[in-house]
């Protein structure tokens, strides 16, 4: 295996760049399925494969713990395109083995429970769409080192702003973000939409808890009728759907915006309720 550069052709350094990213993330969530598998992949383009061994070892743990087994049918299809040049690994596909039989039947399209309360270190559905942008050519390997890191900086720290990719790649001045913003909007069925083109109703600002919005990225910025349009800056993320669903009690459509325009809507959302909360 070439050391010096990926499959693909990536460089050395922009893989060992995404290992430092995704070894920080652990040290946060050492179980984080996405960050194994990063770095499982990583050290295998590296040519590690002691490394890749240790990373894919603890993620095999973790899959059949959580039976996970979309994830482990994805990885067991990929460890069959090594095995050939890496034997050692067909152990690992082999321990996969009995969550690729059939067992307990899971709904089609059932969504997962809402949770109500998620923790702010929690950024799973942030690090599986930046992963989704990568596999789909719009983040390099760079570019998406970055944007984990960025995701796993700003959840360690004590402060009142969504953890979300828009945010990274605007904070980085991504040259593509629009590009990124219509990729989203196509993928996800969403319509982008521009806040600054609606007066938030002060009727619908207590609607969500301020916690949810600072930190999860969704915002009621108008009303249908009995239903309720949200404003996400993820479009994927099905748990936060569903809780904002859940806390509202009412039926939501939801579109995508940026994260700048996010930010200013939720800003006057903040005043707004700051100045009501000192007139009582």
């Amino acid at each position: 295996m070439d050391t010096d550069k990926t499959a693909q052709g990536t460089p050395h350094d922009e893989w060992a760049d995404a290992t430092t990213a995704f070894q920080k993330l652990l040290e946060v969530m050492p179980e984080d399925m996405l960050a194994l598998e990063s770095l499982f992949e990583a050290h295998l383009n590296l040519g590690d494969v002691e490394r890749a061994t240790h990373y894919l070892d603890r993620l095999v743990r973790v899959l059949l713990k959580e039976d996970e087994r979309g994830i482990a049918a994805a990885l067991h299809d990929k460890l069959a395109t090594h095995v050939a040049d890496i034997p050692e690994l067909a152990a690992y596909a082999a321990q996969l083995e009995p969550l690729l039989r059939p067992g307990e039947v899971v709904t089609p399209g059932a969504e997962p429970a809402p949770s109500i309360i998620r923790g702010k270190a929690d950024i799973q559905a942030e690090l599986v769409l930046a992963w989704r942008l990568f596999q789909g050519g719009e983040l390099a390997q760079e570019d998406y080192a970055r944007v984990v890191q960025d995701l796993t900086d700003v959840s360690a720290r004590k402060s009142d702003v969504p953890v979300t990719v828009l945010h990274a790649l605007h904070d980085r001045s991504f040259k593509n973000l629009d590009k990124v913003m219509v990729r989203l909007a196509k993928d996800s069925g969403l319509p982008i939409i521009a806040l600054a083109n609606f007066e938030i109703p002060h009727s619908v600002h207590a609607l969500l808890p301020i916690g949810l919005m600072s930190h999860w990225g969704a915002i009621v910025f108008d009303v249908l009728g009995p239903d309720l349009l949200i404003a996400v800056l993820n479009p994927f993320d099905q748990i936060l759907q569903s809780e904002v669903a859940a806390l509202t009690g009412r039926a939501c459509h939801f579109y995508l915006v940026s994260a700048p325009d996010y930010d200013k809507a939720l800003a006057h959302i903040r005043k707004t309720l700051a100045e009501a909360a000192q007139a009582t």
